[in-house]
């Protein structure tokens, strides 16, 4: 059986791209650049909570599965 989740369904992945974001901020000397940084390494983290919660839900990415926030079929097979 092939393995369906993609790399966007990930937490751990997510996880760690946004440690190393923060790691990259710490070594910033503009703290507008820094700020920056640090949100997306928050964005990040809140991609890892929601692959988790697919993950809990037994849905990912290439599921066939309503979407909850629009309420909206998803129609594509590939």
């Amino acid at each position: 059986m092939t393995d369906t989740t993609s790399t966007f369904d990930d937490a751990r992945q997510w996880r760690d791209r946004a440690e190393e974001m923060r790691m990259v901020a710490e070594g910033m000397r503009s703290e507008q650049n820094k700020k920056i940084a640090l949100r997306l390494a928050a964005d990040y983290d809140r991609l890892a909570v929601h692959a988790e919660r697919r993950a809990r839900r037994g849905l990912h990415r290439n599921a066939r599965a309503p979407f909850p926030r629009m309420g909206l079929a998803r129609t594509d097979t590939a």
